[in-house]
């Protein structure tokens, strides 16, 4: 149902020349914005650790740099007033191989 939630789906990817990924599905809950609107990234790190990272709430937002070690899955772009994040609010940021 809708909510504050991106699933990543399981599989595998390499991050930084190491095969990585997760057995199974993982849900990212990710909180609205308090005041102007903010980029949040979803990355995965050589050990196959999913976290989000939440840049800085502004009237022109820049999405935060990916943290070390890690590779960028998607960026989500929130709003103070989203009560739900759908398909049009993520951009995908993974590259085929």
């Amino acid at each position: 149902s809708p909510d504050m939630t991106v699933k990543i789906k399981a599989g595998a990817c390499i991050v930084l020349g190491v095969v990585t990924g997760i057995p199974a599905d993982v849900d990212v809950a990710i909180a609205a914005p308090a005041t102007n609107n903010r980029y949040t990234i979803l990355q995965i790190s050589k050990t196959g650790v999913i976290s989000k990272k939440n840049g800085t709430e502004a009237g022109s937002p820049t999405a935060p740099t990916v943290d070390a070690d890690n590779f960028k899955l998607g960026t989500v772009l929130l709003s103070t007033s989203h009560t739900d994040i759908d398909g049009g609010d993520i951009t995908d940021n993974r590259n085929a191989i």
